[in-house]
């Protein structure tokens, strides 16, 4: 029997969404988007930093708008008719890009009372599969209440590189692979735990946190995704708190609170229509 995507995230009740990472954000955020709305919901997608404009098959409507106050002014007649709407800042035409909203408008957006879910797209990973975040991103609202944290699978086995890793150097100095080697279980499963981490505590909300590892399209894909999780569920009890690295080695973030943990692994293939392939509670 087929998972709803929003079943495998354990969503409960109203909230704001942030994905974060790279491998696949943009489906997963229309594909959830759409079967909230026809759950019954009313969803904003939108992104604090630039998507390109939806299409009409992902989202019927997409408004530009400068402030959240006339968002939501605008929204009111557009929720009559779809439960779902796509919004941006600008739409600039010569690059077929949608620019999105400060943090803090986010924040204004979903105090607002429009939407029941307001799902942001986060950051960039220049169509990579996988990802490490530099100093300025992701770009998350302090309203945040689950973060899903996105990697394809593709990744595995490809080289520690710029043309397979956005921001290889970075990613090299937080999960300790040397630039040049094959990305493998354990670069990937440190990397979506210290990503996910640095969101959570960015938001300052607590918010939940999920790994979501797409491009499970084959079978091979689907075992990797659970060597993945098992790799998540074994080092939970013996993880010691990493700093999340900049290029030189330079600190990028100090805390003293306590780092979440992922909630949950749900292993996915986002072109099929049936996506989720499996779910694994940590």
């Amino acid at each position: 029997m087929a998972i709803p995507i929003r079943d495998s995230l354990d969503l409960s009740g109203p909230g704001v969404i942030c994905l974060i990472g790279g491998g696949g954000k943009t489906s997963l955020m229309f594909r959830l988007a759409n079967e909230l709305a026809e759950a019954g919901s009313r969803v904003l997608s939108t992104t604090t930093t630039n998507v390109h404009f939806p299409s009409k098959e992902q989202s019927a409507v997409t408004l530009v708008a400068d402030t959240a106050q006339t968002l939501a002014a605008r929204s009111v007649s557009f929720l009559k008719m779809h439960r779902h709407l796509s919004a941006g800042s600008l739409h600039v035409k010569s690059t077929g890009k949608l620019k999105g909203f400060s943090a803090p408008v986010i924040d204004e957006i979903w105090h607002a009372g429009c939407f029941d879910w307001v799902i942001v797209e986060a950051d960039g990973a220049r169509q990579l599969p996988i990802k490490a975040s530099d100093t300025y991103e992701p770009v998350m609202p302090g309203v945040t209440t689950t973060v899903i944290h996105v990697t394809g699978l593709d990744a595995l086995d490809t080289p520690l590189d710029e043309a397979h890793v956005h921001r290889s150097a970075i990613f090299s100095c937080n999960t300790g692979l040397a630039l040049g080697s094959r990305v493998d279980i354990s670069a990937i499963a440190v990397s979506c735990v210290l990503e996910t981490q640095k969101a959570c505590v960015l938001a300052g909300s607590d918010p939940a946190a999920v790994v979501w590892l797409n491009k499970a399209d084959d079978p091979g894909r689907v075992t990797a995704g659970h060597a993945i999780a098992a790799r998540l569920q074994k080092d939970r009890q013996n993880w010691q708190k990493r700093d999340v690295q900049q290029g030189k080695g330079k600190a990028l973030i100090h805390h003293n609170k306590a780092c979440p943990w992922p909630g949950r692994v749900v292993i996915a293939s986002l072109s099929d229509p049936d996506p989720v392939k499996g779910v694994v509670v940590l």
